[in-house]
């Protein structure tokens, strides 16, 4: 649970940065790719420190564990070698890489055509789809008490976000949002209007765009899962899976990095220090915001902790907008900040 609500810190700490700082008509591209070149040099300077898992290892053995897992399932009463656990991280880490950037893709194009409010909503409750699918494919039943925090949890956000989903909130409220998924970009507001911003941009599939982040966001999120499940099979010392997490994660920021670097190099938009500052400040939380994530899913079912961190991050970030921005919230919001309050308590309870 600690690891828990620590990437619930992380990613909460990466939506205040961008209410303190004056984002509006920042160049959203290069910000994005001083991000990810961030948290890949970071990662990347703690695996020279920790060791890269599977350098020297036994590629063949590794390919056959990946093969097997693949073929029969996880198998809880064996562990993977590190040679499996650096092919898993290239295998997943790169399809995470192109989940996270069509993910920050079309996050982009919703708040274009929806709004910042709806699209935000939309990113928030694709937790749904890594939760339904662990439940379907793994079968991780919680406990009766973190079904209690799963079923207030997802209350919250539904509480939140729904009505805007329905148009019931005005698209010009200013809304505070986490990032859209751990290991994207985060939410960057949309510049003033111009000529330019309203031609239409050629996006595959532009007309589901709200279908494509939900499910981009969600997969996005899910591939955390998958790599933890098959690619930490086994491995119980922290450091170890802090060691295979990092190389995951590093693979996965810099094949996000490849694409936003040659999308960022296509808009020829003007770059100044402030992207690039504000990109690199971004860049260390969104990477330990993922790693804590991963961690935490080795004790705590997917089912209860992807409802956790997303309601979670919610309550973080408001009570902050209240007690230091001096921000005023509605009834709406005070109600789901006490059902998140008591989702997190019985996750808790159901850990012990």
């Amino acid at each position: 649970m600690g690891f828990l609500l620590l990437a619930i810190l992380c990613t909460s700490s990466i939506a205040l940065m961008f209410k303190v700082s004056e984002t509006r008509g920042m160049n959203r591209y290069a910000l994005t790719t001083a991000n990810y070149v961030t948290a890949c040099l970071v990662s990347g300077t703690l695996l020279l420190l920790l060791g890269i898992p599977g350098l020297g290892g036994d590629v063949a053995v590794g390919w056959s564990d990946l093969v097997d897992e693949l073929a029969h399932g996880p198998r809880q009463e064996t562990s993977i070698d590190e040679a499996g656990t650096l092919l898993w991280a290239l295998c997943v880490g790169a399809a995470a890489g192109a989940l996270f950037f069509l993910g920050f893709l079309y996050y982009q194009l919703g708040v274009r055509e929806h709004g910042a409010g709806l699209a935000g909503a939309t990113i928030k409750l694709g937790v749904i789809v890594p939760m339904a699918l662990s439940l379907m494919v793994w079968q991780e039943w919680p406990s009766p008490w973190e079904w209690g925090g799963i079923l207030l949890a997802l209350a919250a956000l539904a509480l939140v976000n729904i009505p805007i989903l329905l148009g019931r909130t005005p698209r010009e409220e200013p809304l505070v949002t986490p990032p859209p998924h751990s290991s994207g970009p985060p939410p960057v507001p949309p510049p003033p209007a111009t000529a330019a911003a309203t031609t239409t941009q050629r996006v595959p599939l532009g007309r589901y765009t709200l279908v494509l982040l939900f499910l981009f966001g969600g997969m996005a999120e899910f591939s955390n899962k998958v790599f933890e499940t098959y690619g930490l099979l086994g491995v119980e010392r922290v450091v170890d899976q802090l060691r295979g997490s990092l190389t995951f994660l590093f693979v996965t920021f810099f094949v996000a990095f490849c694409f936003s670097l040659a999308w960022t190099w296509k808009k020829r938009m003007p770059v100044r220090r402030r992207d690039l500052l504000l990109g690199v400040a971004v860049g260390v939380p969104n990477l330990f915001s993922s790693t804590f994530l991963i961690l935490s899913l080795d004790t705590v079912p997917a089912a209860a902790a992807f409802p956790a961190f997303g309601a979670g991050s919610i309550l973080l970030i408001n009570l902050v907008g209240v007690l230091y921005f001096k921000e005023r919230l509605g009834r709406r919001e005070w109600f789901a900040i006490g059902l998140t309050l008591m989702a997190i308590a019985l996750l808790g309870l159901g850990q012990r």
